[in-house]
């Protein structure tokens, strides 16, 4: 009788598709093709460290006879002790897709722990999988040059004279020498002076330093000033702001201090800095969570140029630890953040400065998980910061929200508002 065979006077019945007691095979995390499994005899699993979810991809190889295998993908409790017993496999019970070649299963958040994989047919196949959280700030950001103090790169913030001369050949002054005519100030009430003392004159001839961290967050708490804005005082005075003055008092608005005691120690900016040794991988991680995956707002991160750039976008990359497969809980996570770098268009004497081409530094780190998804502890940071092969340490990271005064007490946040606003 077809599917059948007689041993020692009984019949042999044929073994279904999907036997009982299927033994699980672990696939670690985002390590491509490992063990092969017997669909008939196996079900691999994968461990899914994080509470945060993420974006969880399958794949089988391809055949020998180029053909591809198809995947259905199960979850009950995360238990590796509970996976889906043969019948559930066969109706479909808790399947979380259909059978497909490729799967690209967006985790939730909360559902940690063990997934199972199911391979269709009964010859052995290889499944590889990659596991990603990417998130990216609702509100793309902005930036511009820094507004420097250097000569051969008018206007800058603190130009008190004739030196620009736009394209319609009009001599014209820097945005604080306008904003101290606006609001009739003497010399002792200078804001451009106040602003030189600060900072200003830490500026040495031909350097391209400037307000790069104050650039940064205004394009996370501002719309970008743009056209010109003529504005009356109270004694009859107009006063023309042109886009790149208006851009200028708005990075003056979000600047938190330089040096010292105004170091960005969260007293007048009400921002928040983890600095060097002290940046752990666990809290940065955590922190890209917080502020960008929640879209609470950007971070900035500061590297040993001494240059500040504000992240809104970022993609995780979680690869299982080691060569074993018993540390599922440590993961080593490959982390691309995403800033936009400044941008100029026109000529060198006709320059107007804009945001460029969105960049990216890299930083890797080891991270352990706890059982209920959340982030145990860093095991390690080697690598903290690569941009193509010129190598960036990051050592400070800031977030928070500036909304306290200004460090200028010669300026009116809210008349400057008005005015690039």
């Amino acid at each position: 009788m077809p599917g059948s065979t007689k041993k020692n006077g009984r019949r042999k019945k044929r073994c279904r598709k999907f036997c009982t007691g299927l033994s699980v095979v672990r696939f670690r995390l985002a390590r491509s093709y490992p063990t092969p499994i017997w669909p008939a005899k196996q079900i691999g699993a994968i461990y899914i460290p994080t509470k945060w979810g993420g974006m969880l991809r399958l794949h089988a190889k391809r055949l020998k006879d180029g053909s591809y295998k198809k995947l259905r993908l199960f979850y009950k409790d995360g238990d590796i002790n509970n996976p889906p017993t043969a019948q559930e496999i066969k109706a479909g019970t808790n399947a979380l897709v259909k059978w497909k070649r490729r799967i690209i299963y967006e985790v939730p958040r909360g559902k940690m722990g063990w997934f199972f994989v199911v391979v269709e047919g009964s010859s052995k196949a290889k499944v590889g999988n990659t596991f990603i959280q990417e998130h990216s700030l609702l509100h793309r950001p902005w930036n511009t040059w820094y507004w420097p103090g250097a000569n051969n790169k008018n206007p800058n913030l603190y130009d008190r004279r004739v030196k620009y001369r736009g394209p319609s050949g009009m001599r014209d002054d820097g945005p604080l020498v306008k904003y101290d005519k606006y609001m009739n100030n003497s010399s002792a009430d200078s804001a451009r002076d106040e602003e030189w003392r600060e900072m200003g004159r830490g500026i040495p001839p031909g350097s391209v330093g400037g307000h790069c961290d104050a650039t940064a967050w205004a394009g996370f708490e501002e719309t970008r000033p743009s056209g010109s804005k003529t504005v009356t005082n109270a004694m009859g005075r107009s006063v023309t702001f042109r886009e790149q003055d208006r851009i200028g008092l708005c990075i003056l608005r979000y600047w938190a201090g330089w040096g010292g005691e105004n170091n960005h120690d969260g007293t007048l900016h009400n921002l928040f800095v983890r600095r060097g040794v002290h940046l752990r991988a666990d809290w940065f991680h955590n922190k890209l969570r917080e502020r960008i995956a929640d879209d609470t707002g950007g971070i900035q991160v500061h590297d040993t140029r001494n240059w500040n750039y504000g992240v809104y976008k970022y993609r995780a990359s979680f690869v299982g630890y080691g060569k074993s497969d018993v540390n599922v809980k440590k993961v080593k996570i490959t982390t691309r953040l995403t800033f936009i770098d400044w941008g100029v268009v026109g000529s060198s004497k006709y320059r107007k400065w804009h945001g460029g081409p969105d960049r990216h530094l890299t930083t890797i780190y080891d991270l352990m998980y706890r059982n209920d998804g959340t982030i145990d502890s860093e095991l390690s940071w080697p690598k903290k910061s690569i941009r193509g092969k010129r190598s960036k340490l990051i050592t400070d990271v800031w977030y928070g929200n500036p909304a306290a005064p200004l460090i200028n007490s010669k300026v009116d946040k809210i008349i400057m508002g008005s005015i690039f606003r």
